[in-house]
Parts: C-alpha cells; structure tokens; sequence
C-alpha cells in the first residue's frame, strides 16, 4: 500500500478538499428561566404534568420518581444523545430522599440493561448518601464506588465526565471544588457495537426513581451539556 504497510492509518490526507463547520455543543439550562428543547427525550412516551413539572416548584425542573431504571414501562427519566466522544454534564439537585429505594441524579442511558446512574439515594447507617450503580448487559448490577459517600444537607451539584470509553463521576455543594468519585469506569458498553440493539446510542441527563411507590420529588437547578474537542482530551481510548 501507499504508506508502506497493511494496517489502517490514523490520519490521511484530504486529497478531495473536504471542509467541516461542526462546531461543539454546548448547553446550559437554568430552570429559572429556561425549558429543556426537543432535544430532550424520555423512555417510551413523553414526560408530562406531574411527572415532569416547571411549576410544582418554580425556579426548578421537578421529576417525580416512578419505576427503576430497569423498567421496560414507566420511569421519569429525561436526557438528550451523546453527540461527541468527549463530554461534560452537570446538573444541580435538590433531593431528600427517606429510604433506599428512592434515588435521583444525573444518568448515562443506552437502554434498561446498559446505563451508569450517578444518584442520591437514602442510606439507614449514613443517611443521605451518593452511590453509582453500573448495570450491564449479562444481567449483573454493580455498585463500583464500593463505599457510599454521605453527603450534607441542601443542594447538591453533580458531574459526570466522559472521554472516549473511560466514564467519571464528581461531586461538589459549590461552584469550584469538585470532588472525584472513585476512579474511571469503563464506559466502552454503552455503544451501539456492544450486544445492544443498534439503535438508540447512548444518552446523557436527568432521572428519579422511587420503587416505595411514594413519588418522591427531585428538583433539579439546572442541567449543562458540553461537548469537548477529542484533541483536548488526557485519556486515549482502550484499545
């Protein structure tokens, strides 16, 4: 071949003149002011009153909790599709919740066997706490963080960071010390070409869940997607 070997190349040359005006993503919702655009979209039917609300409590998008994210029927669950490799979302939530079946936060969705679930959720020994729960396509739930990390009273700012197929979550209650949540996390399952059903893509936002069946409130602040150039990026992708 041309370039000496058999292999695939990394980078050619643009012999046809090819151009690109695509440009990054970048969003930011404060729902003080702001609704979340069509962009957004929800499990198998569209999320209304009450389950989804602007006016139960202005100034905050409220998800009332419904079923798991397992579930193949009803959850309040809102998020939009990952468009880069790269990513930042970030959300702000205010939720009290009273027992370990109710958890609200920010989501990585492929569908209900293949997500990552940075959530809030209720501990009987530490009270309010953070968790992470991974689930994957072989059926198996894990819970990578190992230690629930308490947290205090009030709002709660929540980020998760996607490079390539490496995931991470952080944790901060202000606007400039983030707090890492355990290490990297394979993110590589979350794709299309991974035992999955070749149409959805991965998606990326906001969900509450409640099993007690109680309809837990979470009211959420706000909401940020950025997407990050890949040439910016510290991590290379696993091969």
């Amino acid at each position: 071949m041309a370039h000496g070997h058999q292999g695939p190349e990394l980078e050619v040359p643009n012999s046809l003149g090819f151009t690109s005006n695509k440009s990054l993503q970048k969003e930011h919702f404060d729902f003080s002011t702001d609704k979340l655009t069509l962009h957004y979209q929800s499990p198998r039917f569209p999320l209304i009153e009450p389950y989804l609300s602007y006016q139960a409590r202005p100034g905050y998008l409220r998800l009332l909790g419904q079923e798991p994210p397992t579930s193949l029927y009803e959850q309040s669950l809102v998020a939009r599709r990952q468009q880069e490799f790269c990513f930042t979302a970030e959300t702000t939530v205010d939720f009290n919740p009273t027992n370990f079946q109710q958890m609200a936060g920010l989501i990585s969705f492929y569908n209900t066997q293949k997500f990552i679930y940075l959530c809030i959720t209720h501990d009987e020994s530490l009270g309010r706490v953070i968790e992470i729960v991974m689930s994957t396509m072989d059926g198996s739930m894990r819970y990578p963080l190992g230690k629930r990390v308490p947290v205090p009273h009030g709002k709660i700012r929540l980020k998760i960071q996607v490079e390539w197929d490496q995931w991470r979550g952080f944790w901060s209650t202000d606007l400039d010390n983030w707090e890492p949540l355990g290490g990297y996390l394979d993110y590589s399952g979350l794709a299309d070409e991974v035992e999955a059903e070749h149409f959805t893509g991965a998606f990326i936002g906001m969900a509450c869940h409640d099993i007690s069946g109680q309809a837990i409130a979470a009211d959420f602040a706000s909401f940020s997607y950025v997407e990050n150039d890949v040439s910016d990026s510290k991590l290379k992708s696993v091969q």
